[in-house]
């Protein structure tokens, strides 16, 4: 294991944990390719109605891995799930409260796949909403967004 996770500890049953945290600020009505989202009208749509995704932003070559360093941590906190009996969690922050869901984005399908396998292997994933104020205190919103497949 060659990683540093954002934290350790023990929890209130005495178990040892570690959590890695990842901020998620983009939601889109439907995460999906930027082409095909052009295509769609999304005007009658609520605007709570949202999906929060991660990974998101630029690669070098269309098949990279978005975040070679998220993509490490899951699959990391996934061979610790395996291998010992220390609780691994994955928290993603959504900065953002027009959304209604979660999903490992369809931009990025190694790390979709590792976030699947890490679930299946007992990751467990919080989806932590948070509000922001115009004067930067941020405001606990839910940490139960249902998190889904989606996408294509």
């Amino acid at each position: 294991m060659d990683s540093r996770f954002d934290f350790a500890g023990v929890d209130e049953q005495g178990r040892t944990f570690i959590m890695e945290v990842k901020v998620v600020p983009l939601a889109e009505y439907e995460d999906m390719p930027v082409k095909e989202r052009a295509k769609m009208d999304f005007s009658g749509r609520d605007p709570s109605t949202k999906v929060a995704y991660f990974p998101e932003g630029y690669r070098k070559k269309a098949g990279d891995t978005v975040s070679p360093r998220a993509l490490k941590h899951i699959r990391e906190l996934t061979w610790i799930k395996r291998e010992t009996t220390v609780r691994t969690i994955m928290c993603y922050v959504i900065q953002r409260t027009d959304v209604n869901r979660f999903q490992p984005s369809v931009n990025d399908p190694e790390y979709r796949a590792a976030f699947y396998e890490a679930r299946e292997a007992g990751v467990e994933v919080i989806t932590l909403v948070v509000q922001w104020t115009r004067d930067g205190a941020a405001y606990f919103v839910r940490d139960d967004l249902p998190i889904v497949s989606g996408g294509l």
